[in-house]
């Protein structure tokens, strides 16, 4: 089960990531959840996760976006949880993002990610530094 809240999102509450014009100045997310995954042979894998994120455009061009989120499993299970190529407890994940409107139908974006995790037997180097560029047609 998940519960989402979002502010800002236009009149439907679904506001596109392309197409979107800079209308509001500032948007936020959250979302929280739990899962249960009773598969054959593993040891059940119980857990929950959670998000933050936020908007906020500095012009009609300019936009600097953010992103907090978790994934936890219970009772010291592991699993290779987001990217991590090892089995962890835990993975916690902070995006920080420099947005560029091209035009209503295309963006560029520079994103900073900081990747943790918690439980494993190494913790693996996952931060990154990334270019997009996402259009539409």
């Amino acid at each position: 089960w998940e519960v989402d809240a979002r502010w800002n999102y236009g009149p439907t509450g679904i506001r596109p990531t392309i197409i979107s014009e800079p209308s509001p100045g500032f948007q936020a997310a959250a979302a929280y959840g739990q899962f249960t995954d009773d598969a054959s042979p593993v040891p059940d894998r119980d857990g929950d996760y959670w998000y933050v994120e936020g908007l906020y455009n500095l012009t009609d061009r300019l936009f600097v976006a953010s992103r907090l989120s978790q994934i936890s499993l219970d009772n010291d299970v592991t699993a290779a949880l987001g990217n991590s190529p090892i089995a962890v407890n835990e993975y916690r994940r902070l995006s920080l993002g420099l947005g560029y409107r091209l035009g209503p139908l295309t963006h560029v974006k520079l994103e900073w990610t900081r990747n943790a995790t918690d439980g494993g037997a190494d913790e693996p180097e996952l931060d990154q530094l990334a270019v997009g560029l996402a259009t539409k047609f």
